[in-house]
C-alpha cells in the first residue's frame, strides 16, 4: 500500500523544517504570515505544521517573481 503523503505532497512539517527550506528568521515568517505571503500554519493544540506543499509553492511563486 502506497503512503498517501507522496501521492498528494500533502506532508506536514514543522517550524524548523520551514526554516531549513526557507531560511528567512521566525519573525521575518510569521509577518509574512500576518500579511498573508505565507500559508498559515495548521494548529494541533499548541504545535503548529505547514503543509510541504504550500511551502514548495510559496517557493515556486518566488522563482518565478526573479
Amino acid at each position: 500500500m502506497k503512503n498517501r503523503n507522496s501521492e498528494t505532497n500533502d506532508e506536514l512539517i514543522r517550524l524548523r523544517q520551514v526554516l531549513q527550506i526557507i531560511p528567512m528568521s521566525r519573525s521575518k515568517l510569521y509577518a509574512d504570515i500576518k500579511a498573508e505571503r505565507f500559508p498559515a500554519p495548521c494548529k494541533f493544540g499548541r504545535l503548529s505544521f505547514w503543509r510541504r506543499a504550500e511551502v514548495a509553492e510559496v517557493i515556486r511563486s518566488l522563482t518565478k517573481g526573479s
